[in-house]
């Protein structure tokens, strides 16, 4: 029944078409990133890189034998290229002083077979330091790398060692390095897929895959990725730790409800948002629980508590316009616009009963805050005949910077020529489609109506009077401190009040009001304490 209406939700979407627009200024495309642009060996080459002081630091991350990083300005001109000492990947997420910190894998002797190796390059792409065996032997695999407060907290799959959980399947694990190289501490966390108890004290019920690590509050971590949760099926599983990795909560976290298998990956990526209300992810989900044949992209918010705030399955934009509702789509990054919007990434998924029909194309879908879709704008290769976009964020110019890997072939014939490594700056898309906004039902004055806090100051766990409620059921409160991320979040009864947390630490929050979803009022408040 979820799936009919979301469906349902999206046929209904009307469309507008704006007129072609041209590439603007600035638009390149470059496919010699790594090696010999006419090769036909580099499929799955998942560039990833790093927009740092003018410059572009591009990392192979994936089905590389050596480690690759090619760096250009944001004319499209190379400045170097580099190989690195024998690392599979070039994971590139943090820089280092006028360079970057790369992340990549080798073969190991150990229960997963592989360990980390990670490189501190210079401005000139020279490798200064460079962290892995023999000097360590930590079975984990790189996925995600956060820099903060001079430490690089690498994400990735591990072994489980030191969990007390048999070795037979992966586990999150989490490396923390310094900038000086030094391995600071490594730990493994259990998984919760993996079941010991009297009757059964040596299954291994599935893996654990951890896909991403952000600031979370309290100068702490969160680890999210995805876990097999039952014989076939996965969710998502979020850890929240501390500054040194120590675990202070674990939770499941269920987008579209316990029965549907809901996964995240390489291509795709979560965000801290700036206002601290939480963080924006991307994956994929099977809805139907019995027939799963079809792959829906989509966005989900997630607030600090790891609660699911909204979820919207992602349009299969068309060349016409209107989206299609049966195609699978591939779901790419997401990130947050200056205006407090999101843009994710979306390509379409090429299939035995859906085949890839603009396969020069990708699409970013715009979202408001509220997760509804405004719109998408198409970019078009001009080089590749088929892209596969990795990566991808805005410059200021409002540019987009873009990688992955393509195809070449004879427009005569259909022959296959190359499969590069593939970069681009494109300056404007190829087309802009805009959804109309759905009509709501109208709203009174008073629905507007500014805040009129009382008492003030006031006192947690007491009773908070913010005016005219207006129409019941369409206001909500919001709380921020001082950094703006979210304290609670408080229905607004039909008399205009709300009951602050007893809870609540004295100190001067910021106060919300919304409308239907809508940011409507601010004002300030100061806290005592609860008497």
């Amino acid at each position: 029944m979820l799936r009919k209406k979301l469906l349902g939700l999206l046929l209904l979407v009307a469309i507008a078409v704006s007129p072609v627009v041209a590439q603007g200024v600035g638009t390149w495309e470059r496919t010699d990133l790594f090696g010999n642009p006419n090769s036909l060996n580099n499929p799955n080459i998942y560039a990833r890189f790093l927009v740092q002081n003018g410059v572009i630091t591009v990392g192979a991350s994936a089905s590389s034998i050596f480690g690759y990083w090619t760096k250009y300005d944001l004319s499209g001109t190379r400045r170097w290229q580099q190989r690195g000492r024998a690392a599979s990947g070039g994971l590139i997420d943090a820089p280092w002083r006028n360079g970057v910190f790369a992340a990549g894998t080798q073969d190991a002797n150990n229960a997963i077979g592989l360990t980390g190796i990670y490189h501190w390059l210079n401005a000139n792409g020279d490798t200064v330091k460079v962290l892995g065996r023999p000097a360590i032997n930590v079975a984990h695999q790189p996925t995600k790398t956060l820099y903060q407060d001079g430490r690089y907290y690498v994400a990735g799959g591990g072994d489980g060692s030191g969990t007390g959980q048999r070795p037979l399947a992966l586990h999150y694990s989490l490396v923390c390095l310094d900038t000086a190289g030094t391995l600071r501490w490594q730990r493994q966390y259990l998984n919760p897929a993996i079941r010991l108890d009297p009757a059964n004290p040596a299954y291994v019920g599935g893996y654990a895959y951890l896909w991403q690590v952000l600031e979370a509050p309290r100068r702490g971590l969160l680890l999210f990725g995805d876990t097999q949760r039952d014989s076939i099926d996965f969710q998502f599983y979020a850890i929240e730790t501390d500054s040194a990795g120590r675990p202070r909560r674990t939770r499941w976290v269920e987008p579209f409800g316990r029965r549907a298998d809901v996964v995240t990956g390489d291509l795709n990526n979560m965000v801290r948002l700036r206002d601290g209300s939480g963080y924006v992810i991307t994956g994929y989900c099977r809805l139907d629980s019995l027939n799963r044949q079809r792959v829906r992209g989509f966005v989900a918010k997630i607030d600090t508590s790891l609660r699911v705030v909204w979820r919207t399955l992602l349009p299969a934009p068309t060349a016409a316009g209107p989206a299609d509702p049966t195609a699978d789509i591939q779901p790419g990054q997401v990130r947050e616009r200056a205006d407090g919007g999101l843009s994710v990434m979306v390509t379409e998924y090429a299939t035995n009963g859906h085949p890839r029909v603009r396969q020069n194309e990708f699409d970013l879908v715009r979202l408001s805050p509220q997760g509804r879709v405004l719109g998408w704008d198409t970019y078009c290769s001009q080089t590749c005949t088929q892209v596969t976009p990795s990566a991808w964020q805005y410059l200021p110019d409002s540019s987009v910077v873009v990688s992955g890997w393509g195809q070449q072939r004879n427009a005569a014939t259909g022959r296959l020529l190359a499969q590069p490594a593939w970069l681009a700056r494109l300056g404007q898309p190829c087309r802009r489609y805009v959804v109309q906004a759905t009509p709501t039902a109208a709203m009174t004055p008073a629905d507007f109506a500014g805040l009129a806090l009382y008492p003030q100051p006031a006192r947690a766990g007491a009773q908070l009077h913010i005016g005219p409620a207006g129409t019941p059921g369409l206001h909500t409160l919001r709380l921020v401190d001082a950094l703006g991320r979210e304290v609670a979040r408080l229905a607004v009864s039909a008399q205009g009040t709300v009951v602050l947390p007893a809870a609540l630490r004295p100190g001067l929050y910021g106060v919300q009001r919304f409308a239907a979803g809508q940011l409507v009022a601010r004002h300030k408040l100061v806290v005592l304490a609860a008497e």
